[in-house]
């Protein structure tokens, strides 16, 4: 009886601790909460974590859009589906507003697990996702008041200010600053610009991908079957559009409509920079892409692919040869 009123009154006043602190935003996160003691700021994920005890607490921003989808992944057949057992499912009220919370259990590799999810959504904003997940162990160090005390604590801002951006970016260049993903992003980027360019002017398909550009009746009377180059033409193009897709994939929210959502900048920065001129298009790909990123204050992210109809609109206005064009005249 003693031991009993032991726990209860450590969880009690862990509750209380937890109630008065300040909530805890990992780097970069607009979501915060008050961690259990024990728990610190991971350097490897957004979140906090007791390495230790095998402890994780992650941290993850969605887009508004994605609620529903993760909130259908944290359904009870899903959980029953992926080996869990449920424990609790209830609408909390916390500082940011009502959010799910869910708690399971699971043996993962032999270990008995406890997992607390919080879903939490800020319409026309953001989803917030929460979970934490702890060995059974550690138990008496997180009992499930003090992770229920936890995630009742979340509050998200709404908004980082420009310091706070910039401290995330590990790399710096003056007042610019990159992402190590946006960096590795951009070297995958320039990779498959060196193919391309190096297949059209160091290779022998090359040359007659470009023969058939020009004149596909020359370079048939040439020697050169266009149905093979065309082959290999939308080959090429296709392997680049895959890791194109992929690096997409990887910055933003996958949609069929994605395809278009490119498109038309696409179509645009061929326009701008001259068709049938590759640097061209390259130089007002870049052009394009920038005046779309400095716009999006402005016009919002949903307006700025409008930018696109004002560069064809303008191109085919003033330069409908584009910026590297060529005039070639008709006889």
């Amino acid at each position: 009886m003693t031991s009993i009123r032991l726990a209860l009154a450590f969880g009690l006043a862990l509750f209380a601790s937890l109630a008065s602190a300040e909530p805890v935003f990992p780097p970069g996160s607009r979501i915060g909460l008050v961690p259990p003691p024990g728990l610190t700021a991971s350097k490897a994920f957004q979140g906090f974590e007791d390495r230790a005890r095998g402890a994780v607490l992650v941290i993850t921003e969605l887009s508004a859009q994605s609620y529903a989808k993760v909130e259908q992944d944290f359904g009870d057949e899903r959980m029953r589906a992926g080996g869990m057992e449920l424990i609790a499912r209830e609408t909390i009220e916390t500082a940011s507003g009502p959010a799910l919370l869910v708690g399971a259990r699971q043996t993962e590799n032999g270990i008995a697990m406890r997992k607390w999810a919080l879903l939490a959504l800020v319409p026309n904003d953001m989803t917030a996702v929460i979970v934490a997940t702890f060995p059974e162990s550690a138990k008496e160090a997180y009992p499930d008041a003090a992770l229920r005390a936890c995630l009742t604590s979340l509050l998200i801002r709404t908004k980082l200010s420009t310091d706070e951006l910039l401290a995330v970016l590990p790399y710096r260049l003056g007042d610019l600053a990159i992402s190590a993903l946006d960096l590795q992003m951009a070297v995958v980027a320039t990779l498959c610009l060196a193919v391309a360019f190096g297949t059209l002017y160091f290779t022998s398909i090359g040359r007659q991908m470009r023969a058939v550009a020009d004149n596909p009746d020359l370079a048939r009377v040439s020697g050169i079957h266009p149905e093979r180059v065309m082959i290999a033409l939308w080959a090429l193009v296709g392997a680049i559009t895959a890791v194109a897709g992929l690096i997409l994939g990887v910055k933003t929210v996958v949609s069929p409509e994605i395809g278009w959502e490119m498109l038309l900048p696409a179509f645009a920065a061929a326009i701008l920079g001259g068709l049938g001129s590759p640097v061209g298009a390259v130089l007002a790909g870049l052009l394009l892409g920038a005046a779309q990123e400095i716009s999006t204050p402005f016009v919002g992210f949903s307006y700025k692919i409008a930018l696109s109809f004002v560069v064809i609109l303008f191109v085919l206005l003033v330069r409908p040869t584009g910026l590297l064009g060529r005039v070639e005249g008709v006889r």
